[in-house]
Parts: structure tokens; C-alpha cells; sequence
């Protein structure tokens, strides 16, 4: 498996699916997060989204979409839902 670049790689064991797999803990403001493109879910839901809004994806804020991202179950981001 290839190695990702990351401050310091200081690497941890943790227990994902049954599987341990290395982890590179770090902090991140919420506007530097960015949604993995080519996932299909992603892409399922962003066309979804768009749809109901009747909008262009590049139309709705950054926090329309967490909002709609953080209400799929789908996604579970229950601990990372936009709070008002």
C-alpha cells in the first residue's frame, strides 16, 4: 500500500472494518475539508441534491451541502453535522 505524505507520518494502528489499517491523525478546519470526487456515493448524492434544489452544484454553499450530506444516512456523519 502506498504511503501518504503527512506532517511527521506518525503513523497509528486502529481498528477500521475488522482490518487494521494506519492512521495519520491530524486537525482540520471544516473549510479545508473537501469531498472526494470520484466516489460514487458522493457523486449519487451531489446529482440528488441538485435535483431537489433545482440548482448547479457550484450555486449551493459550501454549508447547503454538508447540511444535505450530514442528513444521508448513507453517509453517517452524525458528529460532523452543521449546527446552526
Amino acid at each position: 500500500m502506498p504511503a501518504i505524505p503527512t506532517p511527521n507520518d506518525k503513523a497509528q494502528k486502529k481498528l477500521f472494518h475488522n482490518e487494521w489499517i494506519n492512521v495519520y491523525p491530524s486537525t482540520l478546519k471544516l473549510d479545508e475539508i473537501r469531498f472526494w470526487k470520484e466516489n460514487n456515493r458522493t457523486i449519487f448524492t451531489f446529482e440528488r441534491l441538485c435535483r431537489l434544489r433545482a440548482k448547479k452544484l457550484s450555486e449551493l454553499s459550501i454549508e447547503e451541502i454538508t447540511q444535505f450530506i450530514a442528513e444521508q444516512p448513507l453517509h453517517e456523519l452524525s458528529n460532523l453535522r452543521f449546527r446552526r
